[in-house]
């Protein structure tokens, strides 16, 4: 989205704002700072998303979207955190995006998008939900993210590309809240061929 504040902010309490252009991108110098780093973009009128920068490399890609933001908001929830109170405080985050959990989480929810992302030509072993650019064109992965709705408490995502399938993920926490070992209500329509998980 056009004119989105973002907000980065390191292990340290260190910050960085940007402004997303027209084309939904936006740099950011985050040379110096401390990784993991918490990423919120606010688009315009609308609630805000999360990601997570886990190596801080000037060089570094870093996508923000509804299902990085299910993803996050998942690994907050497990620790009974908001992410979005994490990073408003004031200093040192109270809890920082932990990359194995991140990764178990991404992985269980992109091997469920798999037919979503087959469908529109995604190469998904070559593909990171929170890493690989993509341009903001309604094609490809930018498609996926047009039919996708966010759900309670942002960690259910419904992808849904008409005439083509419809993805339902819930992500839900084992008792322990072990978010490394989180399961996913998944559903596809028409049922996927495979799923791998």
């Amino acid at each position: 989205a056009a004119n989105a504040a973002v907000l980065i902010k390191d292990s340290t309490g260190k910050t960085v704002n940007a402004t997303t252009g027209s084309d939904g991108k936006f740099s950011a110098n985050i040379v110096g700072m401390t990784a993991p780093l918490l990423v919120k973009a606010t688009p315009v009128g609308k609630t805000p998303l999360f990601s997570a920068i886990t190596t801080a490399a000037d060089n570094d890609n870093i996508n923000v979207h509804p299902i990085s933001n299910s993803i996050l908001q998942t690994s907050y929830q497990s620790q009974n955190l908001n992410p979005d109170t994490v990073i408003s405080a004031s200093g040192a985050p109270v809890a920082l995006p932990n990359k194995t959990q991140l990764q178990s989480l991404q992985n269980l929810v992109q091997n469920d998008l798999r037919p979503a992302l087959q469908s529109v030509g995604v190469d998904v072993a070559n593909f990171d939900l929170l890493k690989t650019p993509f341009l903001a064109n309604r094609s490809n992965f930018d498609k996926i993210l047009d039919g996708t709705v966010i759900g309670a408490n942002g960690l259910a995502v419904k992808v849904t590309l008409p005439g083509v399938v419809t993805v339902d993920i819930t992500l839900n926490l084992h008792a322990n809240n072990d978010a490394t070992k989180a399961e996913a209500k998944w559903s596809s329509t028409p049922p996927a061929t495979t799923r791998t998980t």
